[in-house]
Formats: C-alpha cells, sequence, structure tokens
C-alpha cells in the first residue's frame, strides 16, 4: 500500500472538495487489491489490515495540521 502516502502527500496542506476524496477512494476500491470486485470482501479486508480510506487520512492530517499551526500561533505570540 506504498501508492496512498504518495497520493496523499500534496494534499495535506489542503482541504480538497468531497468529489475529489471520492474519486481517491474509487481509485483505491477498483485496484483489485484484494483480487475481488465484491464491496463487502474489500471492506473486510481494509478492517482487517488496518487500511485507511483517504477520507479518514485526511481528516486525521489536517486535524494535526491545525493543531500545530495553533500552536505555532501560541508559542509565537508568547514568545513576543
Amino acid at each position: 500500500m506504498y501508492c496512498i502516502p504518495i497520493l496523499l502527500y500534496g494534499l495535506e496542506p489542503f482541504e480538497p472538495a468531497t468529489t475529489a476524496v471520492r474519486s481517491l477512494e474509487f481509485v483505491i476500491n477498483r485496484l483489485k487489491l484484494f483480487k475481488t470486485t465484491s464491496m463487502e470482501i474489500i471492506r473486510l479486508c481494509q478492517t482487517y489490515l488496518c487500511f485507511e480510506l483517504p477520507s479518514v487520512l485526511l481528516k486525521i492530517e489536517l486535524k494535526n495540521l491545525k493543531r500545530s499551526t495553533l500552536n505555532i500561533i501560541i508559542l509565537a505570540t508568547i514568545y513576543r
């Protein structure tokens, strides 16, 4: 699953449109990584392998980015 970090690397500082994220998820679900086209089996494999979809990963990254940006602003305010 090395392609996911590469796909998401450039998206971290932005909040991509929902349709763009859905397009990424569609591609990931349809790559036949799990040798099946059944969405139920794909979801089970993703769950058991702790494979997060781009929408989840982007939410986590955006939350971390906002938190670190807020910390920088607070530190800059304190140490003026």
